[in-house]
């Protein structure tokens, strides 16, 4: 559909009004999720995400990014998670540690 759009605009559009034009058409999904079918589809991400965690496959901060960049979580304004900072070998020492 797109190239077909693509070849009316260059072949009529485009000479009629003297422009050039790039067509790109977006269209809207066919079938949303209802409220019920999202909440699903979030327990199911929080329980991945979760198994995750648990399994160390990916740790907590790794979680906090996922859900805040899905637009759909409901949690993408929280602050971003910070990573722990490794110990170097001098605070073991500082710490009497030997």
């Amino acid at each position: 559909m797109n190239r077909h759009h693509q070849i009316l605009v260059r072949s009529y559009i485009g000479p009629k009004y003297g422009v050039d034009v790039e067509v790109r058409g977006e269209w809207a999904p066919l079938d949303s999720p209802t409220a019920v079918e999202e909440a699903d589809i979030n327990l199911k991400k929080a329980q991945t995400g979760a198994a995750l965690v648990a399994s160390g496959a990916i740790d907590g901060v790794d979680e906090n990014e996922r859900i805040r960049m899905d637009k759909k979580s409901g949690y993408t304004g929280i602050a971003a998670g910070l990573r722990a900072q490794p110990e170097s070998p001098e605070d073991d020492s500082i710490a009497g540690g030997t």
